[in-house]
């Protein structure tokens, strides 16, 4: 689970001081640029490759193993959702401009319960393929009667419900709040973040109970009255460097299917030259999804 931000640093109360040095947040000009274009990048990529993936599956002649179809399916749409809910907020708000959150309340807590809703949704997919394989793979004639395409639409549809569970947690600690008080005591209004909601031992529970390194956590957690301003640095950085590499989980997975199953590479291609105008006549064998399966590693006698 991430955050908007740590617990900032108490700031100095001179009113005189600008909002970036009372608040303890900046991002420096080059750095702010650099992630842009490693955001677009990302972006693109991932939310052309995801749509385009839906779009194989969709049209795509399924064979014998309509199974895989719906996994695929699962995976690219967690991906596109993430990318294109997540990156645009992310930028705006956690790159460019810190605060004040535009989004409101409701967008707060939405877009924390999407990141998380996605990450479970991927996390699970991946899982679920992957005893699939595995089953597939060592008890094929198992696998015949057991593995069927209804059932695998009961398991996707059994993922996204349990992802959906693991995610509302989000949703209910996370919200906006004004970090600074103007001279009268009111919320100022330029201070407005989104950012965690409950008290700081109930989060550090959360966390501890949702994390199999929570061991490691307890010891890793910095009180508030012991952040530096190098170490608040560091933290800040290494945050969007790390968010980064979240969103770049979903922009490699289109790739992963390419590189996996050359049928699904043939299929992605003729796609994305049909999207484009231009036409190629299908040989005497078009893949199938048939096809794509056996390129994962299931043997075709196995997908009925």
């Amino acid at each position: 689970m991430e955050t908007s931000s740590p617990p900032l640093p108490r700031s100095s109360p001179n009113l005189g001081l600008s909002l970036d040095a009372r608040l303890g947040v900046d991002t420096r000009l080059w750095a702010k640029v650099l992630f842009t274009a490693l955001y677009a990048l990302i972006w693109a990529l991932g939310a052309a490759g995801n749509a385009l993936s839906v779009h194989v599956v969709l049209k795509a002649r399924t064979g014998r193993a309509g199974r895989l179809r719906y996994h695929v399916l699962s995976l690219a749409l967690s991906g596109l959702l993430l990318l294109v809910v997540g990156v645009p907020v992310e930028l705006y708000s956690f790159v460019w401009f810190h605060y004040p959150w535009v989004f409101g309340d409701l967008g707060c807590r939405g877009y924390y319960f999407v990141r998380e809703l996605c990450a479970y949704a991927t996390v699970l997919s991946v899982t679920g393929l992957s005893a699939e394989r595995c089953l597939a793979v060592c008890q094929p004639l198992r696998a015949r009667s057991l593995l069927t395409p209804r059932r695998t639409r009961w398991l996707v549809a059994l993922l996204w419900a349990a992802s959906l569970g693991l995610a509302l947690p989000m949703a209910l600690i996370m919200g906006q709040k004004h970090e600074l008080e103007t001279a009268g005591g009111e919320p100022e209004p330029a201070s407005r973040v989104c950012t965690v909601l409950v008290s700081r031992t109930a989060l550090q529970v959360f966390i501890q109970v949702n994390v199999l390194v929570s061991f490691v956590l307890m010891y890793c957690y910095v009180p508030d009255d012991a952040w530096t301003d190098p170490l608040y640095n560091f933290y800040h950085y290494f945050y969007m460097v790390t968010n980064t590499l979240f969103y770049v989980s979903s922009a490699v997975t289109p790739l992963l299917y390419s590189v996996v199953s050359s049928s699904f590479r043939k299929l992605f291609l003729e796609a994305l030259s049909s999207l484009c105008g231009e036409h190629h006549p299908h040989g005497p064998h078009s893949p199938t999804l048939m096809d794509t399966a056996a390129g994962f590693g299931d043997p075709p006698e196995t997908l009925t």
